[in-house]
């Protein structure tokens, strides 16, 4: 969703209508008694997330996925799973997730060995290239192991 409000360049507020719109059950009933107690003028987008996840994510349990991205590992899973993992793990780390450069050092630091090393060569500037670079080197990697 954050990517599509992204593209769109709407603001806060929209947003805000458009993410709490998709709510149902416990969380609409738990919206209704929050948003009495929030100024939903000055909201940001950032700001609701942390209260939302004060509700549905308990400090102990932000401090666990928050152990778990630290120690992200590429291990088995293709880059796909390991950029599916890492972005989500990321939400709950700010000291990384705030800073571009932290981000692409821990998310490189996690890759396979031989995959770090062409993402490395590569120069990488930033996540994104990254990614790509990691996603190309999978590929050549996978393409020379079916030709042998």
């Amino acid at each position: 969703m954050e990517t599509a409000f992204e593209f769109m360049q709407i603001t806060d507020a929209d947003i805000l209508r458009c993410a709490t719109y998709m709510f149902r059950d416990d969380a609409r009933v738990w919206w209704n008694g929050a948003k009495a107690a929030l100024n939903l003028t000055t909201l940001t987008w950032n700001g609701f997330k942390d209260v939302l996840y004060d509700k549905y994510f308990t400090v102990s349990t932000r401090t666990r996925l928050a152990r778990e991205f630290l120690e992200i590992r590429q291990g088995n899973m293709s880059i796909a799973e390991y950029v599916k993992k890492f972005e989500r793990g990321i939400y709950f780390v700010p000291m990384i997730s705030g800073d571009p450069a932290e981000e692409l050092k821990h998310f490189t630091e996690g890759l396979n060995a031989f995959i770090r090393k062409d993402v490395r060569l590569s120069g990488a500037k930033n996540f994104k290239d990254a990614v790509d670079q990691a996603m190309l080197s999978e590929k050549d990697r996978n393409d020379i192991i079916r030709e042998s």
